[in-house]
């Protein structure tokens, strides 16, 4: 049996990308299906009309994409054997299975108002505040047939117990005591979530369930459901949850922490995907003491039975230096990922004009010093640029008109250059040194100011290298 997996989020969110949690969640669950030459697929819960956000759908899909978690089927790609993979266009099939369970005695109508049973909920914890109240199945047996006014409940069981043998948590076991009448119907027809999700998983042929879990305790009902239906069980991992710094979970409408909470703010911060994806992961899953992982070993390693089962704490430093990693280390990111990843930054800073080849060629200077694109952007800025524009108190400091008239003296001996390479930067500048008594840390800011207009840079023979022998002498001797 070819195992599937899927990421159901609900386009909910106003900044029309994936929170934490989800990006946590599609990963494992596209590294599973990869693990096992499996199929990942994305399917959107959209049912919450009030709530969708036109555009979260694509943005989502958006979001996985950039990060390599690339659905083989489903919602938004151009692959969809089981059509539909919004619940929103499944409406008629929930209706289905509805019928059918109140067809089969295993589901009834309860026309019980909200208001009564608000009343009864109220007197309940009146009484004895400690003791959640539930419905106590008042309409069970009821004789008549309404045809309007109620909601449709589904007869579960109150005596036995039910056990999730979970892929993560192991055993666990849910007393029917607990158990009550829920809704699997609201009034006007539509289907709850615990209905519709194992209806579309069915229906999907999801093979292996992989949610947070804060989902663990709406198993036992969808367990019911699939056993209602004589359908096959899935296999079910619940992933502990992600948490903020602070050990808070990480909401998606609300966040205290101040640190990122989803894709678009990573993205517009300038880091990298390969290190998210390596970040999120080692956040719930360890091999050994490794740290630094490419996709190719994750999908190799990656084990879900030996998931952590307490929560993980987001820490932005740890992210950092996962992201440095990968920034400087070709095996792990590739010039071609580098330059993609770099250029909308540039783009940002008005070179959007300069070509990938272009930039491809200097990311060596900058790989090894800049931990994000954005810093990386930073760097490339001056030596990608026709005309510089100069820091003014580092002009100040080290422009001085004697510094200017030595930077143009310079400017036209390492004009004689004819192999404008490093070590020939090198062996002509020390010679120029040596004719005006000078040493390179009497001039060195002041070439690197009026070369990149600051004191700060890559290496600065390389840097000149970079910029090009007629762009480099045009600077210094202006």
């Amino acid at each position: 049996m070819t195992v599937r997996t899927r990421l159901a989020p609900s386009p909910t969110s106003a900044n029309l990308s994936l929170h934490l949690g989800n990006v946590r969640t599609g990963l494992f669950a596209y590294l599973y299906a990869k693990k096992h030459n499996g199929v990942f697929y994305l399917r959107i819960e959209d049912s919450d009309a009030a709530r969708n956000v036109p555009g979260c759908a694509s943005g989502m899909l958006d979001d996985l994409n950039w990060l390599g978690i690339t659905p083989d089927e489903g919602w938004g790609t151009t692959n969809q054997p089981r059509a539909p993979y919004t619940q929103s266009d499944r409406a008629p099939e929930y209706k289905k299975v509805i019928d059918h369970l109140l067809e089969k005695g295993l589901a009834y109508k309860c026309v019980c108002s909200s208001e009564y049973l608000n009343q009864l909920r109220e007197s309940a914890l009146a009484k004895n505040p400690k003791n959640p109240w539930k419905y106590p199945g008042i309409c069970r047996n009821l004789k008549t047939d309404p045809d309007k006014g109620y909601v449709v409940r589904f007869k579960t069981d109150t005596v036995g117990e039910t056990v999730v043998d979970d892929m993560i948590f192991g055993r666990v076991v849910f007393p029917h005591k607990e158990n009550y009448d829920w809704v699997i119907a609201r009034s006007d027809g539509s289907a709850m979530y615990n209905l519709a999700v194992v209806a579309d998983d069915i229906f999907h042929g999801t093979t292996v369930c992989i949610r947070g879990k804060d989902h663990l305790a709406n198993t036992p009902m969808q367990i019911s459901v699939y056993k209602a239906l004589g359908a096959n069980l899935p296999q079910f991992a619940h992933l502990p949850m992600v948490n903020s710094p602070d050990g808070k979970k990480v909401s998606k409408r609300d966040n205290d922490s101040g640190m990122p909470t989803n894709v678009k703010e990573f993205r517009s911060l300038g880091y990298a995907p390969s290190a998210i994806v390596n970040y999120i992961a080692r956040l719930s899953w360890a091999h050994g003491d490794k740290e630094i992982f490419s996709k190719n070993e994750l999908i190799e390693l990656f084990d879900l039975t030996v998931c952590k089962r307490s929560d993980g704490r987001f820490d932005m430093n740890k992210l950092m230096a996962t992201q440095y990693s990968h920034m400087k280390t070709a095996n792990l990111m590739s010039d071609d990922e580098y330059t993609a990843g770099v250029m909308p930054f540039l783009a940002d800073r008005g070179l959007g004009e300069v070509c990938a080849r272009r930039v491809s060629s200097v990311i060596d200077l900058v790989r090894q010093r800049t931990k994000t694109f954005i810093e990386a952007a930073t760097d490339l800025d001056p030596i990608l640029r026709n005309d510089i524009v100069i820091d003014k108190l580092a002009e100040e400091k080290f422009l001085s008109n004697d510094a200017r008239q030595k930077m143009q003296e310079l400017g036209k001996f390492l004009g004689s250059i004819n192999d404008w390479t490093e070590m020939s930067l090198r062996s002509t500048t020390n010679e120029w040194l040596a004719k005006t008594n000078l040493t390179m840390k009497d001039v060195s800011q002041s070439v690197r100011v009026s070369t990149i207009g600051k004191t700060s840079g890559p290496e600065l023979f390389q840097t000149m290298v970079a910029i090009g022998k007629d762009k480099t002498i045009e600077r210094l001797s202006r």
